[in-house]
């Protein structure tokens, strides 16, 4: 007889819980960058695209987590602020008037 030990463990997902899809994609851009780096007329260029690259990466962290931030407060309090629910993707509000609460 098998006995029931409480609730059952989740499978390990695959490629860390992405999608093969997701995989391809990285690896695709992955080994265009490298060629384009490796073709750059200078060691100058280069740099400057890591440069210009790891800047973008940096600052749209920064706005991500600042809206993910903005969005997340007014939940912990135990409202939202109209603002923030207007512009979190995939509320489902297609404008940006104000409604009453």
């Amino acid at each position: 007889m098998e006995q029931d030990n409480g609730a059952a463990v989740p499978a390990a997902r695959r490629l860390g819980g992405f999608g093969v899809d997701t995989i391809l994609a990285g690896a695709l851009l992955f080994a265009g960058a490298i060629l384009v780096l490796a073709l750059a007329p200078s060691a100058y260029y280069a740099y400057l695209a890591i440069h210009i690259l790891s800047a973008v990466i940096w600052v749209g962290g920064d706005v991500t987590l600042t809206v993910l931030g903005s969005c997340s407060s007014g939940v912990a309090r135990g409202r939202r602020s109209a603002r923030s629910v207007e512009w979190a993707p995939g509320s489902g509000r297609g404008s940006m008037r104000r409604r009453s609460s």
